[in-house]
């Protein structure tokens, strides 16, 4: 199951880079109360849905943009968030993914085993499973033991509205040199 999982997020983040590349897919295709989809929100799951329902014969799947799809016998049990980073990607920062977690009749999130997130700027495929572990690229990655370490969340209370979400280019420019991408 991890094989499909990783090809349906690594086929969503191919469709996401070339958005971003692009500077595409900004436009606010639904609004709820906290989030937006966009168009490449519904791009990128329209991608991770072909792959999953050609390679699955049945699957309940709760995405973050549609809400439930489910198609056979719905055995499976999978989250999606299409588009993880909507946030940097509208604002031009290369710092998205796309992101999905599995489970056989799984009711509660505990009970997803398996998952795959792809960093498509990176081409960084994470994933983890019970018989594998955590895999980065297929390999198992160096643990690092450090203290220094800082979490900042901006949380769904951010509004991109408040701040010009293609006009500041410095902060496009200087994520871009950070990670390493030709812009």
């Amino acid at each position: 199951m991890i094989d499909v999982l990783a090809k349906a997020v690594r086929s969503g983040g191919a469709v996401a880079r070339d958005y971003f590349l692009k500077e595409a897919g900004f436009e606010v295709v639904s609004r709820g109360e906290l989030d937006v989809s966009r168009r490449a929100d519904l791009a990128v799951e329209d991608a991770v849905l072909e792959v999953l329902k050609a390679e699955l014969s049945g699957a309940t799947l709760l995405s973050e943009e549609r809400g439930w799809v489910k198609w056979g016998d719905g055995g499976l049990t999978l989250v999606l968030d299409p588009l993880d980073g909507s946030g940097n990607f509208a604002l031009g920062i290369p710092y998205f993914a796309v992101m999905i977690a599995a489970g056989f009749r799984a009711e509660l999130i505990s009970q997803l085993t398996h998952a795959a997130i792809y960093f498509p700027v990176t081409d960084t495929l994470y994933t983890a499973d019970p018989e594998k572990g955590v895999l980065r690229n297929g390999s198992t990655p160096p643990l690092r033991a450090s203290e220094d370490v800082v979490f900042v969340e901006l949380g769904k209370s951010f509004s991109l509205e408040a701040v010009d979400a293609r006009g500041d280019s410095a902060i496009r420019l200087k994520a871009l040199a950070v990670l390493g991408v030709p812009y």
